[in-house]
């Protein structure tokens, strides 16, 4: 544990100080981003392993991975930062990490009115989710927790569900 402690401080040290949250990241805190990007990087590939060997995936697995990619490994520190405004940020991100998983599990089910819906569904649970800053917890791991459960909720209520 305390190297896996002092790796999470040497990442924190390479970052610029301007763009650090007041307090600093936690070792907590980069480590769930950090494994919230490799969870999606590795989805992604497993993804694309599949497509190439012709196993469709189902399409809860397709918005899950495209979720965690957009979510975690695709997604700037920038917007991660300034989406907490609540603001264009916040839009842009619900939109793309809201909407795109689930148009694509859409897609996949074969049904495009399903997909649309999906989206629409998506960009909103999306949204409402980021918007609450993480349900107002002080506690990282909870916050993160809550914040990711909520949205795998979403992913997993509208594609078994409908």
């Amino acid at each position: 544990m305390a190297a896996i402690l002092d790796w999470a401080r040497t990442v924190q040290d390479r970052r610029p100080a301007e763009g650090r949250p007041p307090g600093g990241y936690s070792p907590l805190r980069i480590l769930w981003w950090e494994w919230g990007k490799l969870v999606g990087a590795v989805g992604l590939i497993v993804l694309g392993i599949l497509l190439i060997v012709k196993q469709q995936p189902p399409a809860v697995v397709v918005a899950i991975i495209l979720h965690f990619t957009i979510d975690f490994t695709f997604q700037t520190e920038e917007t991660a930062r300034r989406k907490v405004e609540r603001g264009r940020h916040l839009v842009f991100h619900s939109l793309i990490a809201g909407g795109l998983p689930m148009i694509m599990a859409g897609i996949v089910a074969g049904d495009p009115v399903k997909a649309l819906i999906w989206m629409a569904a998506g960009v909103v649970g999306h949204y409402l989710v980021d918007w609450t800053r993480r349900f107002g917890l002080r506690s990282v791991f909870w916050a993160v927790l809550a914040d990711q459960v909520a949205h795998l909720a979403i992913i997993f209520g509208l594609v078994l569900l409908t």
